[in-house]
């Protein structure tokens, strides 16, 4: 029994680091993301209202549903909050797929390789931190993963149609995705944790920096 418990708390305490890892990672992303829309103070504003939404609907929604006890279908917060961040979770991996598309359409299949790779690991973050929040809304992990296959599918689709809808409604892509990052930050900052505040610091600066290494290494190639 002694050792069960231990085993429970040692994978416990596992899953509370990586959290921390893949928070920080998200964390990163959000504020490259708001980095580059410094230059449009329309866009700016729009990604601080939505940051402050994400919060603001959090809160809500950690009070509605009480943890993991959800009471489907006798809020709006059933059915809003999910959508956008179902649809975030599509439209960012369009814009990855297309990316890797151009990629290999331009610079061949090597650097598309290096690109794809980014990618995988980008995603297998992103997702992990994406799968950990959107419990608390219902939204299952199969769930996650298949919309962004989806997105990625998708973007890779619209690369082979030569279309522009990508590039032109980016910065569509970058608010819904600004409102998801919100949302996992907020989650994960209204919660318990089961680790030091010193290991949480940590971890999250760990994914903070890997964040900024994929996104520098991404853009370089």
């Amino acid at each position: 029994m002694q050792l069960t418990c231990n085993c429970m708390k040692a994978s416990s305490t596992l899953f509370a680091t990586f959290r921390s890892l893949v928070v920080g990672f998200v964390a990163g992303l959000l504020l490259l993301i708001v980095w580059e829309l410094r230059e449009n103070a329309t866009l700016l504003l729009f990604a601080v209202t939505l940051m402050g939404l994400a919060w603001y609907l959090n809160t809500k929604i950690a009070h509605h549903f009480h943890g993991h006890h959800h009471h489907s279908g006798d809020s709006a917060l059933d059915a809003v909050t999910p959508a956008v961040l179902i649809l975030a979770n599509i439209l960012h991996p369009a814009v990855d797929g297309f990316s890797f598309y151009q990629t290999l359409s331009n610079n061949g299949a090597a650097a598309a390789l290096v690109v794809g790779g980014g990618i995988v690991v980008h995603e297998i973050l992103r997702q992990s931190a994406l799968i950990v929040a959107f419990r608390f809304v219902g939204i299952r992990w199969h769930t996650i993963v298949v919309t962004a296959l989806l997105g990625i599918t998708g973007g890779i689709g619209l690369g082979i149609l030569e279309s522009t809808v990508v590039e032109k409604y980016e910065s569509i892509a970058d608010l819904a995705t600004i409102f998801a990052y919100a949302f996992v930050i907020s989650e994960y900052s209204i919660h318990q944790h089961k680790t030091s505040k010193g290991k949480q610091v940590a971890f999250l600066l760990a994914g903070a920096i890997i964040a900024g290494v994929l996104h520098f290494f991404l853009s370089a190639h």
